[in-house]
């Protein structure tokens, strides 16, 4: 008799898309797509977390379709939503409680380059403010 063996659930791509945005600390950020995606295809190389995540560079920046489609999710599911003006996204409390039980699907590597994500993140919302 096999004895059954635990699996870890997986996560999804919108877990990670999450995780970033709210262990960056970053409550609201810039609704342009475009530097949306320029962010994640600028860090995807360094983390393998990303690796789902397929950057085409084939207009003005790159894109990436699943991306797009998490970003929807995302709205759609009001983890994150526009401001009144649609320039800016802003994370939930329903986003800050999905993630917080999320996290432990996570292992510990993958949550630390979440984190180094996040912070980069932040900093990247800092310039786009300077602009």
């Amino acid at each position: 008799m096999t004895t059954p063996t635990k699996t870890k659930k997986k996560y999804t791509p919108e877990d990670i898309i999450e995780a970033v945005f709210y262990l960056s600390g970053v409550q609201k950020f810039s609704g342009n797509e475009g530097a949306l995606h320029e962010f994640f295809a600028s860090v995807q190389p360094r983390y393998s977390i990303l690796n789902g995540f397929v950057f085409s560079n084939k207009g003005p920046v790159p894109t990436s379709p699943l991306l797009g489609e998490v970003m929807n999710n995302l709205l759609f599911c009001r983890t994150i939503s526009l401001t009144d003006n649609l320039d800016n996204y802003m994370v939930t409390d329903s986003c800050r409680e999905e993630v917080k039980s999320a996290l432990s699907l996570f292992s510990a590597e993958e949550v630390k380059e979440l984190r180094e994500i996040g912070n980069e993140f932040k900093k990247n919302q800092s310039r786009l403010k300077r602009r």
